[in-house]
């Protein structure tokens, strides 16, 4: 098992408040999907079936939640593999 080194940090992803932080972000997002998925259902399939309807509200948001966090863990590590690729770069040249 390796050591860490000198200049490793300890995981912010971690504790409590990580927890709670990520909580409050996942009841927003719930919200808002849920509100983009009512407005936009309800003006354009306003002659879908009542039960469909309930379904869609239900389902939609929590899928759209699966897709955001898909989306921003490939951003955090592209730009993380980015700024990895560009440190090793400097520390070459050096």
């Amino acid at each position: 098992m390796a050591k860490p080194s000198a200049k490793s940090k300890p995981p912010s992803q971690t504790g409590c408040l990580f927890l709670l932080s990520t909580g409050l972000v996942l009841i927003g997002l719930l919200f808002l999907n849920s509100v983009f998925v009512r407005v936009f259902f309800s003006a354009s399939f306003s002659a879908l079936d009542k039960r469909v309807f309930s379904s869609i509200q239900f389902i939609l948001p929590i899928v759209m939640i699966f897709l955001e966090f898909w989306v921003y863990d490939a951003a955090v590590d592209f730009f993380r593999y980015r700024k990895m690729d560009a440190d090793a770069r400097r520390d070459d040249s050096v």
